[in-house]
């Protein structure tokens, strides 16, 4: 009876075992109606994984295409590998954090101590596989190729390219009079699936540069290096976007333009934190279109103009283990013979404020462009990532696995330190929601990441 009992006992055991575990067993993944086989990336510094003010290897290997391709492995493994063309070593050189002087600072990289270009940048020009991210900083929508109707449009793109530092490491880019378009290298790339996220710079460049649109004339026609682009031409130029890409059956996801003046570069700055040393405010002048003037709450004063001020990064800073005395939460002016925005003649540059008249424009344009992306996409059957809506809840703040996230400079752990591009835990949280469009749409299972094993500000 005991023996019965036993061998009772062990086959429940057994099948207890064997039950549970099917509990663990490998996940089977599928690419549902795409094909990942080979997954390229068309866009600009966000999609080239730049941060902290620069290109270099630690933040190409994060960002948003290099994790959504770790991802798609794990559902293909038979796809090509994904190529980037690494800037080594500190490549362009980027801004990161220090102590000196007993606080915490942000430190540029032609500070004393910065991480300067690499020796290796000046002379880089890419030889290799075919590549995958195709992300250039700074490129426009409206640089990719040119538009036979507009005279001079093609000297203007080879221009565009040949002042883009990243660029012209990556492409061949021909001659003045036959430019290599950067549309030809994404044909050549032969995709069954991409992702593109192109437009940004067509109103980031505007508002990074104080509405200074910077004009030149190309065979008498007139063209803005950081203008607001021509809704009616960037949508000609978007259609010739997803034609490229689409043109040998590929499929994939584009993604909106997100508000530009909502993140940390336009909003450290708060005249209401501007004192001097008694604690009384101080007025704030600053040179416009129309003339010096005395800046408003309108106008955002830009994040590099911080330094200027003597800025010292104190909410962030304290809540992150600095000192109450570092730590006072305001701007704190140190005077010099000639202080800087303090006074009608010597007031804070054009280009390093963006006044309400130039802001006011974004908002429409943005619209405008938004709306010809997304109608571009539906034409051509491709599904939309609105990262223009999506990215409003970093305004207000959001959280996700139990951390909470904000928009706010360094404290809000999205955005890097240049206060424009994210951090790798903010790609990991793009990549994310770039995963989640491809799955809906295409009925595939491609596993997020956890955000949570990316690096967020680095602090020393």
């Amino acid at each position: 009876m005991m023996k019965l009992i036993r061998a009772i006992v062990l086959l429940f055991v057994i099948l207890l075992f064997t039950t549970c575990k099917k509990e663990f067993d490998t996940p089977i993944y599928t690419q549902g109606t795409a094909d990942f086989t080979n997954y390229i990336a068309v866009g600009n510094s966000l999609t080239q994984g730049y941060q902290n003010g620069g290109v270099y290897e630690e933040g190409q290997r994060n960002s948003y295409p290099s994790i959504i391709a770790r991802q798609m492995k794990l559902v293909q493994p038979a796809m090509n590998e994904f190529v980037q063309p690494y800037f080594f070593g500190t490549g362009s050189g980027y801004i990161h954090l220090e102590w000196k002087n007993s606080t915490i600072q942000v430190v540029k990289p032609e500070d004393s101590g910065g991480y300067k270009e690499d020796p290796s940048f000046e002379n880089i020009s890419y030889v290799g596989q075919p590549l995958s991210n195709l992300g250039v900083s700074g490129i426009k929508l409206i640089g990719t190729c040119a538009d036979p109707a507009i005279v001079g449009d093609n000297y203007n793109c080879y221009l565009l390219a040949d002042n883009n530092p990243y660029g012209k490491r990556m492409f061949d880019l021909g001659q003045p009079a036959t430019p290599n378009y950067y549309l030809n290298d994404v044909v050549k790339s032969n995709p069954t699936f991409f992702t593109c996220w192109l437009g940004a710079n067509d109103i980031l460049g505007y508002a990074t540069h104080g509405g200074n649109v910077l004009g030149i004339s190309i065979l008498g026609t007139p063209f803005y290096v950081y203008g607001l682009s021509d809704p009616n031409e960037f949508r000609k130029k978007y259609d010739r976007t997803l034609d490229s890409l689409t043109k040998n059956g590929a499929k994939g996801v584009v993604a909106t333009i997100p508000n530009v003046t909502s993140i940390p570069f336009f909003n450290l700055i708060k005249l209401e934190d501007i004192k001097g040393s008694d604690g009384a405010l101080l007025d704030i002048f600053i040179k416009t279109d129309n003339g010096v003037r005395l800046a408003t709450d309108e106008d955002r004063i830009l994040l590099p103009v911080a330094s200027k001020l003597n800025k010292f990064l104190t909410d962030s800073l304290y809540d992150n283990g600095v000192s109450v005395e570092d730590s006072i939460g305001n701007i704190i002016l140190v005077y010099s013979p000639t202080p800087y925005g303090l006074g009608p003649t010597n007031p804070i540059k054009n280009n390093e404020v963006l006044d309400k008249d130039e802001f006011v424009k974004i908002a429409p344009a943005l619209a405008a462009l938004n709306a010809e992306i997304k109608a571009s996409a539906a034409a051509h059957n491709i599904p939309v990532v609105d990262m223009e809506n999506y990215l409003q809840n970093f305004e207000s703040g959001f959280a996700i696995s139990g951390v909470n996230y904000s928009t706010k400079y360094i404290e809000g752990g999205v955005f890097s330190l240049d206060g424009v591009h994210p951090n790798a835990r903010g790609y990991a949280i793009l990549a994310n929601k770039f995963i989640d469009a491809i799955n809906t749409y295409y009925h595939s299972n491609i596993p997020p990441v956890n955000i949570n094993k990316y690096k967020g500000i680095v602090f020393p």
